[in-house]
């Protein structure tokens, strides 16, 4: 940990904290009084989860360019105004701090040894993974900072290194380090075809989504039961049903937490479940939504890397100035491409592929990863950057992160981000249509979308309802919200 970072003393917003207490002694004697309650709790939720998700952001972006992590750095760079929860803000800047510590630690320890000379050093890794010396050139590279990164510029030495046949790159999180007082030491690797940065950026958003998911893990554990939790409630939602696995299926979080770590790994859970050959009681079984909800977990990695990528990394203040074009995620078009890479069933259960079990496993797996790219990937996408709402669209990749993609659905809607993308993609709509003799309106409704993304900038976690129903009533838009309805899933086992 940097120096300071394990001692932070802060705490949450002092103007969320006010508006939290105004929700909470809202009356509810009537309908609409309960109405407007339960809407005040969900624009409370929106803001905090755009909060965590520009903190992480900025936390992110500052220890990137070699900021120490201590009170007077919140404050200094305003973070403090985006602190929704104390105990997770800490548990990232710890996460963060440690990871940025080994990765720099071991560039050094081969930058050392090859004196200066990275593509010496380079080469000198190549060789303690591969064991043969590389055809072509390797560059070790410490330009990020939360993972040693080695670029290989030959096809042939790149495949040595993939077992996985990634296309241009891999991350490893805990790559074999050496061993310090008994204890193997592990550090975060980013491996690149090339020097190609599509990738790059692919695999660097991977090592940050793998530091920020530890982060959340452990915070996110409690018991649904307890007072501290029940105070989070209004914000987060029932955060119970969160389920974290590392990526050797091991649950590292979750309800009843500590029932699950003694049931093992996915593995395990599949052994159990190969064992019955009756599929409609396997499917209805805790070890099939156990593994199905692992492999979720690995493929929304996938979707957030791949939202990440499309930016350039942030610039020194930590504050993201980029943009984005409208996007198109093809990711489930390619789902069994490139070697199979996110066939969890048969690469890591070794499941045969014309097996029932296997065919009940992607019949859920399809299902599912159909209507999150559909509704909260791919919508989102277009419509925040079709109206050059560029940064909201990158916060909301960081709320995302915060749940597990089973959980996507209602999360979002319970938290009203579905209604702002509706209601936006409506205003886009209704703006394009607009015939040439309308131009007035169309000005006004351009000054209009400027005054939101204005909005955006100076606030990342402000809401824009209010800019969003001017625009509707000066393009003749009612929106027409629907009757008040959480969706309720099934509480996981």
């Amino acid at each position: 940990m940097t120096e300071g970072a394990g001692e932070l003393e802060i705490n949450r917003s002092s103007d969320f904290q006010n508006q939290l207490d105004k929700a909470r002694v809202l009356p509810q004697e009537t309908e609409q009084q309960k109405a407007e309650k339960l809407r005040s709790a969900r624009l409370l939720r929106m803001k905090a989860l755009l909060a965590n998700a520009e903190l992480n952001h900025r936390l992110t972006g500052l220890l990137s360019v070699g900021k120490d992590v201590n009170d007077e750095l919140f404050i200094r760079e305003g973070i403090i105004e985006n602190i929704i929860h104390p105990d997770q803000t800490v548990e990232v800047a710890r996460v963060l701090s440690e990871t940025r510590e080994q990765a720099t630690k071991y560039f050094n320890i081969f930058a050392e040894d090859a004196k200066g000379d990275l593509h010496k050093a380079g080469e000198a890794f190549f060789l303690s993974m591969t064991g043969k010396k590389p055809k072509g050139q390797i560059l070790l590279s410490a330009s990020y900072r939360f993972a040693m990164t080695v670029f290989i510029y030959n096809q042939d030495d790149f495949n040595k290194i993939d077992e996985m046949r990634n296309n241009g790159g891999f991350f490893n999180e805990k790559r074999p380090g050496y061993i310090v007082d008994g204890k193997r030491e592990y550090f975060p690797l980013i491996v690149i075809q090339g020097d190609s940065y599509p990738p790059l950026f692919h695999e660097e958003a991977h090592s940050q989504i793998h530091a920020i998911r530890q982060a959340l893990a452990e915070p996110r554990s409690e018991k649904p039961e307890s007072e501290k939790t029940k105070k989070r409630q209004l914000v987060w939602g029932k955060i119970e049903n969160l389920l974290i696995y590392n990526d050797a299926g091991n649950l590292i979080s979750g309800n009843s937490v500590d029932e699950n770590l003694k049931r093992g790994s996915i593995v395990d859970d599949f052994n159990r479940l190969v064992t019955d050959t009756d599929i409609v009681k396997a499917k209805a079984s805790t070890e099939f939504k156990h593994i199905l909800s692992w492999a979720y977990s690995g493929v929304k990695n996938e979707y957030l890397a791949q939202l990440a990528g499309r930016y350039s990394r942030q610039d020194s203040s930590g504050i993201d100035r980029r943009s984005i074009g409208v996007a198109d995620y093809p990711l489930l078009h390619f789902i069994r491409e490139r070697g199979g890479l996110y066939d969890y069933f048969f690469n890591n259960l070794k499941l045969k592929k014309n097996s029932p079990l296997y065919q009940a496993f992607w019949e859920e797996y399809d299902k599912m990863l159909q209507k999150v790219e559909a509704e909260f990937v791919k919508k989102p996408g277009e419509v925040y950057s079709r109206l050059g709402l560029n940064y909201r669209h990158f916060l909301y990749r960081g709320v995302l992160l915060q749940f597990p993609l089973e959980d996507w659905e209602r999360q979002m809607q319970d938290s009203l981000f579905m209604e702002e993308v509706t209601r936006l993609g409506g205003i886009y709509n209704q703006y394009q249509n607009l015939s040439p003799i309308e131009f007035l309106l169309r000005r006004r409704v351009k000054k209009d979308i400027e005054e939101m993304k204005q909005k955006i900038s100076q606030n990342p976690t402000v809401q824009i309802f209010d800019l969003i129903e001017k625009t509707e009533r000066h393009l003749g838009i009612k929106f027409e919200p629907k009757e008040e309805q959480r969706i309720e899933h099934k509480k996981r086992e």
